[in-house]
C-alpha cells in the first residue's frame, strides 16, 4: 500500500493543475486571514511542506514555499 501511495503522490506532482492551484492559493491567502484560517482548518499544511521539498517537478517546490510564506505573513510573532 505504501508503494501505491508513493506512486499516486508522484503522479499527482505532474498534474498541470497543481501549479495553478498553488499559485492561486498563495495569491488568495496573502494578507487574507479568512483564507489562511481555512487552509489551517483543512489541515493541508503538512502536504504543503511535503510539496515544498519537491525539487524536480515544474517548480512545485518553489510554489509551495511561496504559499507557506504567504500563510506566515499574517501570523503574529
Amino acid at each position: 500500500k505504501k508503494n501505491k501511495t508513493k506512486n499516486r503522490w508522484e503522479d499527482n506532482l505532474t498534474l498541470p493543475s497543481l501549479t495553478k492551484v498553488l499559485t492561486q492559493l498563495a495569491g488568495l491567502s496573502k494578507e487574507h486571514s479568512a483564507i489562511q484560517k481555512l487552509v489551517t482548518e483543512k489541515k493541508i499544511i503538512p502536504s504543503i511542506y511535503r510539496l515544498a521539498k519537491t525539487t524536480a517537478v515544474k517548480g512545485v517546490g518553489n510554489l509551495a514555499e511561496n504559499l507557506l510564506s504567504s500563510l506566515k505573513a499574517l501570523q503574529p510573532g
